[in-house]
């Protein structure tokens, strides 16, 4: 595989449960995916890690994070070709940091598993709402986290 496209579509979230953790688990959320924004990101193998495009700071932090996770010395060309706009409520960090996991993911052969890619690098700690929508889309119930554990929230419903 040379080159690859990946998308990551925008999510809105529409609050958390519990904040506190009075129930068992802190926080949990709604959310759902909406087409548009998305994260638009080429890829293809490269000895070296070059990122370009919109956000390609962020991107590039994610990229290390995701390499490094799992024990990779070479790297890849990220181009950028669409992003979500930061700090308005989209998730833009999330399916950023996601999408580039992904790509990397599928370049060099290794399990696309959206839990997986999550703890790579660094994302859904606190809600996973981002990460449901774009492992799956739609609309996402997820459950929030246990008190003493560093789990990402699982997902209860998604219609």
């Amino acid at each position: 595989m040379n080159r690859i496209r990946v998308a990551g579509p925008a999510r809105l979230h529409m609050g958390m449960f519990d904040l506190a953790g009075s129930l068992g688990r802190r926080f949990g959320g709604i959310g759902a995916t909406i087409d548009w924004p998305q994260v638009v990101i080429e890829a293809a193998l490269s000895d070296e890690l070059h990122v370009d495009g919109p956000d390609c700071d962020r991107a590039r932090l994610y990229a290390q994070r995701y390499l490094q996770a799992n024990d990779i010395e070479t790297g890849a060309t990220l181009t950028i070709l669409e992003d979500i706009p930061a700090h308005v409520g989209l998730g833009s960090g999330t399916k950023l940091a996601l999408t580039v996991a992904s790509a990397l993911a599928t370049l060099y052969g290794k399990t696309t598993d959206p839990y997986v890619l999550a703890q790579n690098v660094g994302r859904g700690s606190r809600s996973a709402i981002g990460l449901w929508t774009f492992a799956q889309g739609g609309f996402v119930v997820e459950g929030g986290q246990w008190p003493d554990r560093e789990d990402v929230a699982p997902m209860l419903v998604r219609y």
